[in-house]
């Protein structure tokens, strides 16, 4: 049984779309994030979005972020 999981894609100009998010595993390994569900994937997205807003950064485009499948 294969569980579809899902990751937050950035568009680069060298890479195209690629998964640029990470996290440090326990043992101190950066790993890509994956998420479990699509709307887990949302949340975090939504939440580094509003983040990014808050703090009044520029050059944080949405249209270059984007939720797809994991293959």
């Amino acid at each position: 049984y294969f569980m579809t999981k899902y990751e937050v894609q950035t568009y680069t100009i060298c890479g195209g779309w690629v998964n640029t998010w990470s996290e440090t595993t326990e043992d101190g390994n950066e790993v890509p994030c994956v998420f479990e569900t699509l709307a887990e994937a949302q949340a975090e997205l939504d939440e580094f979005l509003k983040d990014v807003a808050d703090q009044n950064m520029c050059g944080y485009d949405p249209n270059e972020y984007r939720i797809v499948e994991k293959e």
